[in-house]
């Protein structure tokens, strides 16, 4: 299960190299971390070990934006993208698997970076 997650982050995000981000990968298993960055923007996409509010252990997947050195979660991101695409980015996170939580934070991205 985690190899599929992995592979799918690597190539549902490859279009930021493409649009010319460096991306340095950290990984310390089971835990993973992809830094791309391009001048003042840094996005960081991180697939970690968790722990939920009742104690069990399971896979998350969270993306932190940084443009100028402030630092945000990518839902609290509205010094970079607008409000209201932020809240339906949220509304569809919340209902969703894992794997259909990195395709929308990519697409997300896709439709909302430079």
């Amino acid at each position: 299960m985690f190899k599929r997650e992995k592979k799918s982050i690597e190539k549902q995000f490859q279009f930021l190299i493409d649009k010319g981000f460096d991306v340095k990968k950290y990984f310390r298993p089971p835990d993973e971390e992809y830094i791309f960055t391009k001048g003042d923007l840094i996005i960081e996409v991180s697939y970690y070990l968790g722990i939920q509010d009742d104690g069990n252990h399971e896979m998350c997947f969270s993306i932190a934006i940084s443009l100028n050195g402030d630092r945000r979660n990518i839902i609290e991101s509205d010094n970079i993208f607008d409000r209201n695409s932020l809240k339906a980015l949220s509304k569809d996170i919340n209902n969703a698997t894992l794997q259909q939580q990195i395709s929308l934070y990519s697409e997300f991205l896709k439709n909302n970076i430079y």
